[in-house]
């Protein structure tokens, strides 16, 4: 009996501790480069499915756009906020994220669209690329 019980706390306990994100809100950004090699060669959609604040813009610059490396910029502030921010002379705090593939993004079509959004259809397809390296840069506001 006294084996069944603990199982159960077990099974209980570490539902709920697997459930728990590592990032819960823009202070701990840090952890992600603190455990950046968790995510080094892994899945995009690994260390996304770690961040509990919502990403609210993305620039992508694919390595046939830009020639040095691909990677994600990904914001927790709309385009506006940032642009307030930024003429303050404060950088906001954003995730720069590498890419090991290249792949498709069409600036123009994005930007006109006003599709800076990260969305479902943007995990599903960029969430299998993998993660070379992870940084946060700017400060928190």
């Amino acid at each position: 009996m006294k084996k069944l019980f603990l199982l159960l706390c077990i099974l209980v306990f570490g539902n709920n501790l697997s459930a728990q994100k590592l990032v819960s809100n823009l202070s701990d950004l840090h952890k992600l480069k603190e455990n950046e090699t968790i995510f080094i060669n892994n899945p995009l959609s690994n260390l996304l499915g770690e961040i509990q604040p919502t990403i609210k813009r993305v620039i992508g610059s694919p390595f046939s756009q830009n020639g040095t490396s691909s990677v994600f910029m990904m914001y927790f502030i709309s385009y506006e906020e940032k642009n307030k921010l930024q003429s303050q002379g404060i950088e906001p705090i954003h995730l720069f994220i590498e890419i090991k593939e290249d792949f498709k993004w069409n600036a123009k079509e994005r930007y006109n669209d006003r599709k800076l959004n990260w969305s479902i259809d943007d995990l599903e397809k960029y969430g299998h690329l993998t993660v070379t390296k992870v940084a946060v840069i700017g400060e928190l506001y």
